[in-house]
């Protein structure tokens, strides 16, 4: 075959081949591939390409990127993965978008976690157990009762409303002014 006709379907091209093709070596191909039909791949897939990106695209919009200088990866779309997953990485993780929020759910879809991103409002289902010191810069609300285990210690004007009780059973009660 000598002729260099391009194609641009099934049926145009220096050779067009109307079944099943095998190949049991390897084959280049200088141009543009385009597969009309689904492709399965038995083997590892290495795409090499320096400075180009990997793309997956949905007929008019590009919907997966995959840069291969940076290896940088955007997906347009949700992004499901399951079984247990680690993220390793030597710098921050940075969660970005105006007006969303982020959440934790616990399989069945119900919410256990959320953080709104213009606000940082912060909402948690269940126990806040902190290991080491707090620091609260604005005002603590507490809707339920409160349990203090060790010294409290105020600086500023105390105000309390309703019933005060004071049980120092076995203790000693001591105002200093």
């Amino acid at each position: 075959l000598t002729t260099n006709t391009g194609s641009t379907s099934t049926t145009t091209g220096t050779l067009v081949v109307t079944g099943g093709v095998g190949v049991s070596q390897n084959i280049y191909v200088g141009g543009v591939s385009n597969f009309a039909g689904r492709m399965d791949l038995a083997s590892s897939f290495n795409l090499t390409a320096a400075s180009q990106w990997f793309r997956i695209n949905n007929g008019t919009t590009n919907v997966f990127y995959i840069d291969s200088a940076n290896g940088n990866t955007s997906v347009w779309g949700d992004l499901y993965q399951f079984n247990n997953k680690v993220i390793q990485t030597n710098g921050s993780i940075i969660i970005d978008g105006a007006n969303q929020n982020f959440y934790v759910k616990n399989g069945s879809s119900q919410t256990k976690f959320s953080v709104a991103s213009d606000t940082g409002n912060t909402v948690s289902q269940g126990t806040l157990n902190v290991i080491g010191g707090t620091s609260l810069d604005s005002t603590l609300d507490v809707d339920g009762a409160t349990t203090l285990n060790n010294t409290l210690d105020v600086d500023g004007n105390t105000v309390l409303h309703n019933n005060l009780t004071i049980d120092t059973t076995g203790k000693i009660f001591k105002l200093t002014n």
